[in-house]
């Protein structure tokens, strides 16, 4: 007698439940820089920031003003420095160059009488430089203008042409139709110097040596009659 088996049944898996996660909403958070129409908060935010940035602006623009007056005030400084030092260097040459027409040295009396009667302050010791004697003198042409009249020229004078007034013959000895120009004024005061010098070393003032006859033919004198 045949038996049959029964099928064996599947065990039933158990069944595991899945819940859906709950949803999130996530609100968009405000942009304050866009603006629209009829939200009067918004319209103070932008006007905020850009009165900060007006602000800021401001601000920024003074430094650069600032920084340009900074850099000009450098410069100046700078060329004052320079110009000091210039100055100090020529000092100190001047006090190291202290010869020829640039050495004090004592006042002839001509010119001793000519400073005071023009008014002019000599120094306690009489001691004063050529360059500043001469100066004096320039100085006394031009403010009584002892000049030439030449109608032709614009200044009515002929400045190389100098006319000698009484003080300016008695310091260079000068005949009364004798005239000056800037070149012999210096050849003047030479002169006066040499002779101040002369006399104090007790020396016979120099003469101007005759020039030597120039002999002719035979010995004769040239230009002579035969």
């Amino acid at each position: 007698m045949s038996t049959t088996k029964a099928p064996r049944s599947k065990k039933s898996e158990p069944v595991v439940e899945v819940k859906p996660e709950p949803v999130v909403e996530v609100k968009p958070e405000p942009v304050e820089d866009v603006v629209e129409d009829g939200d009067e908060s918004k319209k103070a935010t932008f006007d905020e920031l850009m009165e900060q940035f007006t602000e800021k602006y401001k601000s920024l623009r003074a430094e650069i003003l600032g920084l340009g007056a900074m850099i000009v005030q450098v410069r100046r400084t700078h060329n004052s420095t320079l110009r000091a030092q210039i100055h100090l260097k020529k000092k100190v040459r001047k006090a190291v160059v202290d010869s020829g027409i640039l050495k004090p040295v004592l006042l002839p009396p001509e010119a001793e009488t000519f400073l005071k009667a023009v008014g002019v302050k000599i120094p306690d010791d009489k001691l004063m430089r050529r360059t500043e004697l001469s100066g004096a003198i320039y100085d006394y042409v031009k403010a009584n203008s002892l000049y030439k009249a030449d109608p032709s020229k614009e200044s009515g004078f002929d400045r190389k042409v100098i006319i000698p007034d009484a003080k300016l013959k008695t310091l260079f000895s000068l005949s009364a139709d004798k005239t000056l120009d800037f070149s012999s004024i210096n050849v003047n005061l030479a002169t006066i110097y040499r002779r101040a010098k002369e006399s104090e070393s007790g020396a016979a003032p120099k003469t101007a040596a005759a020039p030597p006859a120039a002999a002719g033919k035979k010995g004769k004198v040239a230009g002579s009659s035969a």
